[in-house]
């Protein structure tokens, strides 16, 4: 269980370079004029390819607490996200460190892989573990490619669409 959770908030830090982007990290997007979304740095791989995954609450403010990720949910698949776009140089968007587990230990992932290249394709796990796989079994999986603003985006929004109340 993570526990040890800081949050600094929005205005704390407007960019954040690459090198210090880890697993634990809790991050906040303007997803429009009004509304804000909320993911977490699950995984650094190679020096771009950081996993992450994006939380259920939207709020209309830059803000979340640790009940508020406790509660929560995925609203989607883990992703690929460009941090380096979206983070260290800000280029898409505007997205946020607002926090850090110190103590992040990664958790309810073991079913999660992604799928890459081809002829071979390769299968990546959560725990950084390569596999060949048939080209067939990589359309099953989701894909490593990196997602920036729009991408996630297009994701929240049909996210939304489909859970409105």
């Amino acid at each position: 269980m993570n526990s040890s959770l800081v949050l600094w908030g929005w205005e704390k830090k407007k960019r954040t370079m690459l090198r210090y982007i880890k697993a634990g990290d809790v991050f906040c997007f303007q997803y429009d004029e009004n509304t804000f979304c909320f993911g977490r740095i699950m995984l650094r791989l190679v020096r771009f390819a950081t996993i992450a995954e994006i939380f259920d609450y939207v709020s209309d403010k830059p803000v979340i607490s640790m009940e508020d990720i406790d509660n929560g949910c995925r609203m989607f698949p883990p992703i690929n996200l460009d941090v380096y776009t979206l983070f260290d140089r800000k280029l898409e968007g505007e997205w946020r460190m607002v926090g850090r587990y110190e103590d992040f230990i990664l958790e309810d992932v073991d079913d999660v892989f992604f799928a890459y290249g081809d002829s071979p394709a390769m299968k990546l796990d959560m725990h950084g573990n390569e596999a060949a796989i048939t080209n067939e079994e990589a359309k099953t999986m989701l894909s490593l490619a990196f997602m920036g603003d729009p991408h996630v985006k297009e994701l929240v929004k049909e996210f939304l669409l489909r859970n409105k109340a």
